[in-house]
């Protein structure tokens, strides 16, 4: 049934109730048969079910692999390290992410305690949780409006809906039927929703729905189907972790086939069984698990982790709360920003910016000595009305934010509210929307008694017959009542909303439409806007050089948007919802890539938009502060909700708060994202590269012949302190100054770029090369110590290659221009890395990594190839430099 194009007594006889309310056991059978009137409460992952997430890897399965066959084979100490390693990521990625979400309430908290309802036909107060169907109920001025229902009774009633449709313009409320059926829901003027709020006036009602069948919960619905995607660094360093995965997994079964077959231990398999097959193959099984330990980078997860944790602690203290630590990178890369325009954009106030008199025009802000022509249409605005505004100031105002604005208009221009002191109200006739306009007749004891009336500037003009000029009252022609529209519609074209303003002397009588609203003398009009934010303009503009698209998504109406559009330097056409959704797919897509304004945007119009720009390739970010806003929040790749203005449902549904509702808080995020995203490029750059290193040097000394250069204990020893406390601290690298002057990532580019894979290929070849010759060098210098010169030799390979892996931190930072000394977490990381590795050389620690210690001219020669490596490394980037030009020109 359409509750708004039926007639009261349809709908009360639809619904078996009437005026009095339903009877108390009627209630108890409809709370059986409906439910509860709230809407599904927020279920969140378990504390358990969040732990579980974190060991959801495959670099953390070939870790538990790893561990495992350690266990088979008694080395329990790698075992530890491995859990360790394991046990630190878990617990840091399950306490950002249950801590952020202690922080945001439940959903159902947004809904108001009581409401006053008819029960047993006595007006009752009662928790709005036991509201059903057929029940009526009264609201007051700054009450919530509890559940969908069809007005009954509207006395001068506006309702504010923007937080459901977008609309910052309080919408008027009455109890008549409206014809057509396929209405729009900000248009459904004897309809209120569940959320909004009344800001002026009185409201009888019934309720037609309740709980998840009112908009909201078509909303909650759609929130259902919005599930959470991962973020592209997810994807990546999955795809990452699966290849490594795939090829570790290769190798040591080839490098175990290898050996067994040439140990023929096949043969040993055939004659004796499997156990003597283990124990004849038992040295190769302990030289793959070494290659796997060596190619899996275990400090990656708790790297990014930690990178990752403290990111959103800067974020924090530059006004943004991130809610999903893995989202943090995604902000990063987004390419495009779907803004919502109230409350986001604008600051969600009306503020009057022009005033017109007959003669001139005056812009608010600047203060005047009022000539009387404007000293007229002022009063006008501010008598007729129902706002105040106490001495505290506007944030204390109470009333329609129209009629707040008016009131402010005069203190702004004169400087305070004197010049309505002595005016009291004798009577008044409420706006009505057929009338489109208010008059109200107030007594002053020196200036007489006059009707004062504003609305809507086709109505005032309509119903003047003069006008008020410097000169005096004059007789108003046709043309000039075009003219003041012709002004009336250039305001408009802005953005603003204009409002006549009218005057007539008032003698006694009745108080009727027919009596009061009659040959009025025109005295001016307001133009006023919901302003944008001050900083959004140099927001925008800093995402247009950063690659960012930002397309405005609002329920507003087009010429608002569009005006509000311009005035930030958002580029594009307009829209309307209604007109996109009538495309076709392919015309959706062509639209998109032009349109920079959605105007009169429903819900699952900004969800279809979203998820059509996901399909496109976009990195999406979704702003919003309203009830409308959630769906596509949540959908979006990176959801922005704001902190203030914001809703419950929105900040429930989003990745990040923006705690002072600032968008330049966004572009503030986006340069921390993409410094975070930049700096887990450089540790997956130097881990990768110094793992494949370590597996060439495995692969490369059992080709030519050499013993094991590395047992297992030892390269793990290298992956967790001397790669672990290097690249966490890397992680921490100051950001570029440049970052927000080139383009994002795209979609369709790797995390891993060509040159980033040539300068890796270059550096794993070098120290493959030079700890090989090392090696190979001393076991041939210190074969005179017989069996001593393998764990001689074993000693000074190791200690090369953790020379070589902390040179190699040098290079990656000299390829983004960092000086050595920029970050101080990395200079304390690589001292402690060097004292930890001397501890384990000279004291008894060495027996648990089965080293030895080595003499002051071993250590020269360390520190000779250290200096070859940093020579050589100052050229690459020349040589990648000419290989990309080349690459160009071919």
């Amino acid at each position: 049934m359409n509750w708004h194009s039926s007639s009261v007594a349809d709908v009360l006889d639809a619904l078996q109730t009437s005026t009095k309310g339903l009877r108390t056991d009627i209630v108890e059978k409809r709370q059986v048969q409906y439910g509860l009137n709230s809407l599904d409460t927020h279920r969140g992952l378990s504390a358990f079910s969040l732990l579980l997430k974190q060991f959801k890897n495959f670099i953390i399965y070939i870790l538990l692999f790893a561990a495992g066959i350690s266990f088979i084979l008694g080395e329990m100490i790698e075992v530890v390290a491995i859990t360790i390693i394991l046990i630190l990521n878990a617990t840091i990625g399950f306490l950002q992410e249950w801590q952020a979400e202690r922080r945001i309430k439940a959903l159902s908290e947004m809904v108001p305690q009581t409401v006053h309802v008819y029960r047993d036909g006595t007006l009752v107060n009662r928790s709005v949780t036991e509201l059903v169907p057929g029940d009526i109920f009264v609201l007051e001025t700054g009450n919530i409006v509890p559940a969908d229902a069809r007005v009954i009774e509207a006395h001068h009633a506006r309702v504010v809906e923007s937080s459901l449709t977008g609309e910052s313009e309080p919408q008027s409320k009455r109890a008549d039927i409206l014809e057509k059926e396929d209405i729009a829901l900000s248009e459904r003027e004897n309809m209120v929703y569940a959320s909004t709020i009344l800001s002026t006036g009185r409201i009888v009602a019934v309720v037609v729905s309740t709980g998840m069948h009112t908009e909201i919960g078509r909303i909650a619905d759609l929130l259902q189907e919005a599930t959470q995607t991962s973020t592209p660094l997810q994807k990546q360093l999955d795809v990452l972790g699966k290849t490594i995965g795939k090829y570790v997994l290769l190798l040591c079964f080839l490098l175990f086939l290898y050996g067994a077959i040439r140990d023929q231990a096949f043969t040993v398999l055939m004659e004796e069984g499997i156990l003597a097959f283990f124990i004849e193959t038992r040295i190769w099984i302990a030289i793959a698990l070494s290659l796997a330990v060596s190619a899996v980078p275990e400090g990656l997860p708790t790297v990014v982790t930690i990178s990752l944790s403290m990111g959103v602690k800067r974020m924090a203290k530059r006004q943004a709360l991130i809610r999903r630590l893995s989202s943090v990178e995604s902000l990063g890369q987004t390419t495009v920003i779907c803004t919502d325009k109230t409350g986001t954009l604008t600051q969600n106030k009306m503020i009057v910016q022009t005033v017109a008199t007959v003669d001139a025009l005056y812009q608010v802000g600047e203060r005047y000595n009022p000539s009387k022509e404007l000293h007229v249409v002022l009063r006008t605005g501010a008598l007729c009305n129902d706002a105040h505004i106490p001495t505290q100031g506007r944030e204390f105002a109470v009333g329609d934010p129209t009629e707040i604005a008016l009131i402010q208009s005069v203190i702004d221009i004169v400087g305070s509210q004197k010049m309505l002191i002595g005016w009291s109200r004798i009577d008044e006739l409420q706006f009505d929307s057929d009338r489109k306009c208010m008059s109200t007749i107030d007594a002053h004891s020196t200036e007489g008694t006059w009707v004062h009336t504003k609305g809507a500037i086709e109505r005032i003009l309509d119903i003047s017959t003069h006008m008020y000029t410097v000169h005096g009252i004059k007789k108003m022609t046709k043309k000039q009542k075009e003219q003041f529209l012709v002004q009336a519609e250039q305001f408009a074209s802005d953005g603003m909303r204009v409002l006549g303003c009218a005057i007539r002397s008032w003698g006694t009588g009745e108080v009727t439409i027919d009596t009061v609203e009659q040959k009025m003398i025109f005295v001016g009009m307001q133009a006023m806007i919901d302003p944008p934010h001050a900083v959004v303009p140099d927001a925008i503009a800093t995402c247009a050089r950063a690659g960012i698209r930002v397309i405005m998504i609002t329920g507003d109406n087009p010429v608002t948007a569009a005006a509000i559009a311009a005035q930030v330097g958002i580029v594009g056409d307009t829209m309307t919802g209604d007109e996109f959704m009538a495309l076709s797919q392919e015309s959706q897509c062509e639209a998109l890539s032009r349109v920079g304004v959605f105007s009169r945007v429903a819900p699952a119009h900004k969800f279809h938009i979203v998820s059509l720009l996901q399909e496109q390739g976009e990195i999406v970010a979704m702003t919003g502060d309203g009830v409308n806003d959630a769906p596509a929040i949540k959908k979006a790749d990176f959801g922005i909700a704001m902190g203030i203005n914001g809703t419950d449902i929105s900040k429930q549904s989003s990745d990040m708060i923006l705690l002072d509702d600032n968008f330049a808080t966004i572009v503030a995020a986006v340069e921390e994202g993409r410094n975070i995203y930049e700096n887990i490029r450089k540790v997956v750059n130097y881990l990768l590269s110094s793992n494949t290193a370590e597996i060439c040097i495995i692969l490369g000394s059992l080709l030519l012949g050499l013993p094991l250069p590395l047992v297992a204990i030892m390269i793990l020893w290298i992956n967790l302190v001397t790669d672990g406390l290097p690249a966490l601290s890397l992680s921490m690298d100051p950001g570029n100054a440049q970052i927000m002057e080139r383009p994002p990532k795209t979609s369709t580019e790797g995390f891993i770029t060509k040159n980033m894979l040539m300068t890796m290929g270059i550096a794993v070849l070098l120290i493959t090369g030079m700890v090989i010759a090392v090696y190979a060098g001393a076991l041939s210098h210190y074969a005179y110590l017989g069996d001593a010169a393998l764990a001689r030799a074993q000693t000074i390979a190791f200690t090369t290659l953790i020379a070589l892996e902390i040179v190699r931190i040098s290079i990656i930072r000299y390829e983004y221009g960092l000086s050595m000394f920029s970050n101080r977490w990395l200079n304390a990381a690589v001292t402690t890395t060097i004292l930890l590795h001397i501890i384990i050389l000279y004291t008894p620690a060495q027996k648990f990594l089965h080293v030895v210690p080595i003499g002051y001219m071993d250590w020269l020669f360390v520190i000779g190839v250290l200096c070859s490596m940093l020579a050589i490394s100052r050229i690459i980037p020349h040589i990648t430099q000419m290989f990309h030009a080349t690459h160009q020109k071919a």
